[in-house]
C-alpha cells in the first residue's frame, strides 16, 4: 500500500477527528451558556416573586404587593389602628336606630344595630377585651334612651394624641373632631355643634392569625371610649 496514501488518509481523519471536536466542544459551551441564561433568569424571576404577594380586590382584579416587614412602631401602623377603632366604635343615633326605624332596647340590640360595631367586636377584640367593649355598648345604650345622643355625628379629624409599642403590644390614644346635629327637645329645635371623641385602646397584633376581614391579627385587650352627648351630663 502506497505511504502517502496511508499518511494523507490519517491527515484527512485527523482533521475530521478535529472538527468534531470543535462541533462538540462549541455545542457543550453554547448548551451550558444558555442553561447558566435560565438558571440566572429562573433565579431572578424567583427573587422578585418572592419579594411580592399577589392580593385580589374586593372587585375580582388581582394586584400585586410588595412584602415588607410589619413594623408596629411606624406611623402607617397606628393609622391602621387608628382607621380601625374609629370605624369600629363611632356611631351616632341615626346609625344605630336605622335611621330612626329601630330603637335597640337591650345590650344585644345595640350590638348588632351597625354592621360596623359588630365586625369590630367580633374580630378585633380579644376575649379579656369584652367587658370593657360592653360597658361601652351599655354607655350607647344610656344615651340613646335619655335623648342624649346626637342624631348626627360626623368625624371631621382624628389624631394620635399617644402611641406606645412593647413587647407586649400596643397602647394608642385618639382624638377624634367631630360635627354634631341633634334635636334638643326642651328647645323644639336642632342644634348644631362640634365635639370631640376620646378612644383608648391596648392590644397586640399577630399576623399568623390573621383572617381576611382581620389580615394584621389585630386584638384589642381594652378599650374605653369617651363620647360626645347633646347636652352636659351632671
Amino acid at each position: 500500500m502506497n505511504p502517502n496514501f496511508i499518511k494523507n488518509f490519517l491527515k484527512v481523519n485527523w482533521f475530521i477527528l478535529w472538527g468534531m471536536l470543535v462541533v462538540s466542544t462549541c455545542a457543550v459551551l453554547f448548551s451550558s451558556y444558555r442553561m447558566m441564561s435560565v438558571a440566572t433568569k429562573l433565579e431572578k424571576d424567583i427573587a422578585e416573586n418572592s419579594k411580592a404577594v399577589i392580593l385580589l380586590t374586593a372587585s375580582g382584579h388581582p394586584i400585586k404587593a410588595e412584602k415588607s416587614i410589619i413594623d408596629s412602631s411606624s406611623a402607617a401602623f397606628s393609622s391602621v389602628l387608628k382607621n380601625t377603632l374609629t370605624r369600629g366604635l363611632v356611631f351616632d343615633y341615626e346609625q344605630l336606630t336605622k335611621n330612626y326605624r329601630a330603637i335597640p332596647e337591650d345590650i344585644n340590640e345595640i350590638y348588632n344595630a351597625h354592621e360596623n360595631f359588630t365586625e369590630f367586636g367580633d374580630n378585633f377584640v380579644a376575649p379579656e377585651g369584652r367587658d370593657s367593649l360592653i360597658a361601652y355598648v351599655k354607655r350607647l345604650g344610656q344615651l340613646i334612651h335619655s335623648d342624649n345622643l346626637p342624631e348626627k355625628i360626623s368625624i371631621t379629624s382624628t389624631s394620635v394624641a399617644d402611641y406606645a409599642t412593647s413587647t407586649e403590644g400596643f397602647s394608642i390614644t385618639l382624638v377624634s373632631n367631630v360635627g354634631l346635629s341633634y334635636f334638643l327637645r326642651e328647645r323644639n329645635e336642632m342644634v348644631k355643634g362640634v365635639g370631640a371623641i376620646t378612644i383608648k385602646a391596648e392590644g397586640f397584633f399577630n399576623p399568623s392569625r390573621g383572617t381576611v376581614i382581620n389580615p394584621l391579627g389585630i386584638q384589642f385587650r381594652a378599650i374605653s371610649v369617651t363620647p360626645v352627648a347633646k347636652r352636659t351630663e351632671k
